[in-house]
């Protein structure tokens, strides 16, 4: 069911503080059970500096304020650039190099031996249509946008900075943002996350 008393302030959710001092973060939506576990977040990346690793982990990142951040591990390069959904491997000791300044990244980890997750990003004004897979879940993050959800006869409009999270029931849906007229905006996206079998 969507409902819009499930719909959540981005400014509800306390900001934790990292080990390492680089920034905070603030966790949408996680399984902690079993099997295998997942974590939705919103960090802000304050200064270059190690990231934690995750063994047995694939992590997502989309970056939804500031210039983008680089990671880098011995030869290994992942560029994480604004508004393009990355995926990488979370057990490598990646080091993170700020790109002109702070920045916002909406972070998705699954353990990959029992979840996949796909992040994605809607157009303005564009309809975008998903179909989710029975046992999983899905996180919307508005940005900085409204975000309207229809489902099965249900509406909900999503105010900007906000999320919600949807049992994936097989019954498909559709997502509309609109535009905003701020500079740099955050994107909206939907984080799709699903069991391997």
């Amino acid at each position: 069911m969507i409902a819009s008393h499930n719909v959540i302030a981005l400014d509800r959710v306390s900001a934790e503080p990292w080990k390492n001092g680089g920034g905070v973060t603030r966790a949408l939506a996680a399984h902690d059970g079993s099997p295998g576990q997942w974590r939705v977040s919103l960090a802000e990346i304050t200064q270059d500096g190690p990231y934690s690793r995750f063994y047995g982990v694939v992590r997502h990142s989309l970056i939804v304020a500031g210039r983008g951040i680089v990671l880098r591990n011995g030869s290994d390069t992942v560029v994480l650039a604004p508004g393009v959904p990355t995926q990488y491997d979370g057990e490598p000791e990646w080091r993170a190099s700020l790109i002109n300044g702070a920045c916002q990244a909406l972070n998705v980890m699954v353990d990959r031996g029992v979840w996949r997750a796909r992040v994605e990003t809607l157009a303005p004004e564009i309809p975008a249509e998903f179909v989710p897979r029975i046992g999983g879940v899905l996180v919307v993050f508005s940005g900085d946008g409204k975000c309207e959800i229809r489902r099965a006869g249900e509406r909900c409009v999503m105010p900007p900075r906000a999320f919600v999270t949807l049992d994936a029931d097989a019954s498909p849906f559709a997502c509309t943002m609109t535009s905003s007229a701020l500079e740099d905006a955050m994107p909206c996206a939907v984080v799709a996350i699903a069991p391997l079998v």
